[in-house]
């Protein structure tokens, strides 16, 4: 399979596919996977704290994971 995929895919496909074998041996709640592979970007930050890493990751990236806390 990694021969027919692009280089810069195969990371996305490792991704998927490790998410899809997690979720189905149940260690991997649905809802947060569904969040995590949504392509709205996170604007706003909804616990307002600052991103530590600035430098490596992106503030819409770290919107997201601030979004991601909030989730039951």
């Amino acid at each position: 399979m990694c021969r027919s995929l692009f280089e810069k895919h195969k990371l996305l496909f490792s991704f998927i596919l490790t998410a899809k074998l997690k979720e189905s041996e149940r260690k991997v709640n649905p809802a947060y996977y569904e969040f995590m592979i949504s392509i709205l970007p996170g604007l706003e930050n909804p616990i307002e704290m600052d991103n530590p890493a600035e430098e490596w990751m992106p503030n819409q990236t770290w919107n997201k994971f601030c979004e991601l806390s909030l989730i039951d």
